[in-house]
């Protein structure tokens, strides 16, 4: 898992693992989060305003998922598990 910032941010998923919803909370309130399987492709991309996010995620399958967080000091990324 990469964690490339130069300063203090942080993110935590939870309930990992899920089923039909995720909340986000992160130190970073002005990010874009990207939801991708395991070779890249994008199902969930969203502009995150606040620190922390509700998400919707019950169109997922079951399966193992990249939670990236984009900021201007870098990337975060974490696993998610879908069951």
């Amino acid at each position: 898992l990469t964690d490339d910032f130069k300063s203090e941010v942080s993110v935590s998923v939870y309930p990992n693992p899920a089923t039909k919803e995720i909340t986000v909370s992160t130190t970073y309130s002005n990010a874009l989060l990207s939801i991708t399987d395991l070779s890249g492709k994008v199902f969930i991309s969203k502009r995150l305003n606040a620190t922390e996010t509700k998400l919707n995620i019950d169109k997922l399958c079951a399966g193992v998922y990249m939670v990236i967080l984009h900021t201007a000091e870098g990337n975060k990324t974490s696993r998610l598990v879908v069951e």
